[in-house]
């Protein structure tokens, strides 16, 4: 009794405290308005919420009618499975919305989407809106017209994301109210046959050098360098050389006096300077002839192909290579009286002077012998022996041959940046054997330089500048065809049909004979196609490969017991097990019991 007083007691004196107290009254307050509220509203408040419910309900019924009317939308897509050319996927669809999906001001579309999202467990997930189709019903319900629009469609071929479905998801737009359907399966899957051409790249060649051009140098060149702008021998120098000269003067050796200049100042001024320095050398000879009552010797002089050399010392003073690439691009790129001025606007310019520039300031001699012979010679020797004949001559064809050399180089060469420079060099030697001289087997050593280089479009422009001046060369007939092949955007490209004529043209080698078949599959001339395969077999090339393709030729044709014989011949293979199950040139047959005892 006691205890229920004080409980009594504790809540009466927490009530009578002010915040409490007043909190307390005013919710009771509100507890008996809102009573009252409710009565006087009561047919009211039951109305707004039969409407409340009405509306969900509404909403709910109206997008499951909506989803099975969409169920009637009618899609055509061509090609059926889809097929990948050129690194692109292309497709056409139809469709046909159902009339009375249609409603009044409202506003249709149908989204595309390539996705694997139904695909296996494990596999990595996309989705990638394609794109979509739109409809305004008013167009149709006024003019009855039938809702069908046709369009083409396109995506980026990606290997990784090849396993998948296309699929559509319709929405309806009318004033605020918006309905979607799911996603509707359309097509699945992507045929890789076009993926099969193969490369066509052949050895560049070696050019025979003409006998006006058969100039072979020894092994040793003597520098005599000079101040710049200076034309005076320096006697020191000359004191070492003097028996050696006596030597040669007395042998009657033929010489070469070879003078050049460094690039500061015009190139007029320069040619004067440089003819100087090698006058100054030859008379200083001629002097030591007379003083010996000796025969002046043969003498042949000239001017360096300064470009070369300044490209060759370049290459030796170390410099980073993004340094060298920029200098070798510019020296390809600008004149020479423009030269100088050009490089001094790069951070290198002064390191140039300092190592390269001085090392052009002179003039040398240089022995030949006319015994000499290049197919003799060591690989060293060879590259001596163009480098030398580029400074007599400046012939395409040791420009030709010794980015040739380079190039064989390069392809051996393990380290990097060694293996650039070198593919650097090949590349210039070719360009400037070109622009000398343009030959067949040039332009086909530059297209597969730019290639290897990854410079696609510079390999493009002088293929097609070859191909248009009528250059007759296998090797650039193979891989314009394959050039065309690869660009091809669908079956029905007529650049399928190009790449074939040039590959009529590339010869009869395997490779070529192969991409000329899978061509001629790929536009659905089977019968030729299914000719030359068989020569290939003949040819004992690639069995597996071509019984593969011979296949999928019957399995086009709807012939499936050759068919399934061609894949009999390849089937044990479990690499080409696992791609005859996976590929979808082969659907029509997969619930074929035929072809499923294939894999058992």
């Amino acid at each position: 009794m006691k205890l229920q007083k004080r409980f009594k007691l504790f809540h009466l004196k927490k009530y009578l405290q002010p915040t409490v107290f007043f909190s307390f009254v005013k919710n009771k307050i509100y507890a008996q308005m809102y009573k009252i509220f409710i009565k006087k509203n009561q047919k009211t408040l039951s109305n707004l919420y039969y409407l409340i419910f009405s509306l969900i309900l509404f909403a709910c019924n109206g997008s499951k009618q909506f989803e099975k009317i969409a169920k009637k939308q009618q899609i055509e897509i061509n090609p059926s499975p889809l097929e990948v050319h050129g690194g692109e996927v292309h497709f056409n669809i139809k469709f046909l919305l159902p009339t009375e999906m249609l409603q009044k001001d409202a506003q249709y579309e149908a989204k595309i989407f390539f996705t694997n999202a139904q695909n296996t467990k494990g596999t990595e997930s996309f989705i990638a809106e394609v794109g979509s189709i739109t409809f305004n019903a008013n167009n149709y319900l006024s003019k009855k017209k039938t809702p069908l629009k046709e369009q083409d469609f396109a995506f980026l071929y990606e290997h990784n994301k090849s396993n998948g479905d296309i699929v559509v998801k319709t929405t309806q737009i009318k004033g605020k109210k918006k309905f979607e359907t799911p996603y509707f399966f359309i097509n699945k899957g992507i045929i890789q046959t076009s993926m099969l051409f193969k490369d066509v790249w052949q050895e560049s060649v070696f050019l025979e050098i003409p006998k006006n051009e058969a100039f072979n140098f020894k092994d040793y060149t003597i520098n005599f360098f000079f101040e710049q702008s200076d034309a005076v021998l320096q006697k020191e120098q000359l004191n070492n050389y003097e028996e050696f000269f006596l030597k040669i003067i007395k042998n009657q050796e033929p010489l070469l006096i070879e003078s050049a200049f460094s690039l500061e100042g015009s190139e007029k001024n320069n040619q004067v300077l440089a003819n100087n320095r090698a006058e100054a050398l030859k008379k200083h000879l001629a002097e030591l002839a007379k003083n010996h009552k000796l025969p002046f010797p043969q003498i042949k002089q000239q001017i360096s192909n300064l470009k070369t050399h300044f490209q060759e010392l370049v290459q030796e003073s170390n410099l980073a290579s993004t340094d060298t690439e920029t200098i070798f691009n510019i020296i390809q790129n600008t004149k020479l009286d423009s030269l100088d001025a050009k490089l001094s606007n790069y951070p290198f310019y002064q390191e140039i002077r300092k190592k390269v520039y001085p090392k052009l300031r002179y003039a040398r001699i240089q022995l030949r012998d006319k015994n000499s012979s290049i197919k003799q010679s060591t690989l060293e020797e060879q590259i001596h022996f163009y480098e030398q004949n580029i400074k007599i001559n400046n012939s395409s064809v040791s420009h030709h041959n010794l980015g040739k050399i380079q190039f064989e180089l390069a392809q051996k060469e393990l380290n990097s940046e060694k293996q650039n420079k070198l593919f650097q060099l090949a590349l210039y030697h070719t360009v400037i054997a070109n622009q000398i001289d343009a030959r067949a087997e040039t332009f086909y050593q530059e297209v597969l330089l730019y290639t290897l280089t990854k410079q696609s479009q510079k390999a493009e422009e002088s293929l097609n500048k070859a191909i248009k001046m009528q250059l007759k060369h296998e090797g650039l007939y193979a891989l314009k065809g394959l050039d065309l092949a690869k660009k091809a955007k669908s079956y029905r490209d007529k650049k399928y049909k190009e790449s074939i004529k040039y590959f009529s043209e590339a010869g009869n080698h395997n490779n070529i004979l192969f991409n000329k078949a899978l061509a001629y599959l790929l536009i659905h001339e089977y019968d030729k196609a299914e000719g030359i395969f068989n020569t290939l077999i003949e040819n004992n090339y690639d069995k597996q490969l071509v019984n593969y393709c011979v296949a999928i030729i019957e399995a086009r044709k709807g012939n499936e017991e050759k068919c399934i014989e061609a894949l009999g011949k390849i089937i044990q293979i479990p690499e080409w097990k696992n791609k005859v199950k996976n590929d979808l040139e082969f659907h029509n047959f997969k619930k074929s019991s035929r072809f499923q005892s294939l894999f058992n």
